[in-house]
C-alpha cells in the first residue's frame, strides 16, 4: 500500500493506492472523516453495522468519531481517500501521535 498524504486549508486529504487485501485494519479517529472510493473497490466495516461494499457509484461515507472501523481493498488497483479536519490523532494517549495525515491502527502500527 502506498500513501499520499495532502494537507490544505485545515483539511488533510489521504490517497492510498493499494492491492487485494490491504487497507486499513480497525482503527478511529477524535474527528469524523469522509471515505471515497476513486477506483476499485473497497469493504468497509463499522463495528456493530452491516459491511458494505465501496465502488465509484457510492457517495463518500462519513464516519463519526471515535468510532471503530476498517477499510480493506477488494481488488488490485484500488484507490481510496479519506478526508478529515486537520490531521488523525490517536485513540489512545499512551501511544504516540501519528504522522500527520497518517492513520494510526489499533496495533500501534502509522500508515
Amino acid at each position: 500500500m502506498f500513501v499520499k498524504n495532502v494537507f490544505m486549508y485545515g483539511v488533510t486529504a489521504s490517497i492510498y493506492f493499494c492491492e487485494e487485501g490491504e487497507g486499513l485494519k480497525w482503527h478511529q479517529h477524535f474527528a469524523p472523516h469522509g471515505h471515497c472510493v476513486i477506483k476499485g473497490r473497497t469493504k468497509l466495516e463499522i463495528r456493530g453495522n452491516p459491511e458494505v461494499e465501496m465502488t465509484i457509484a457510492n457517495r463518500n461515507v462519513e464516519l463519526p468519531e471515535k468510532i471503530d472501523h476498517q477499510i480493506t481493498a477488494l481488488e488490485s488497483g484500488t484507490i481510496f481517500i479519506n478526508m478529515m479536519e486537520g490531521g488523525s490523532a490517536p485513540i489512545d494517549p499512551n501511544l504516540p501521535p501519528p504522522k500527520q495525515g497518517g492513520v494510526l491502527l489499533f496495533d500501534g502500527t502509522v500508515v
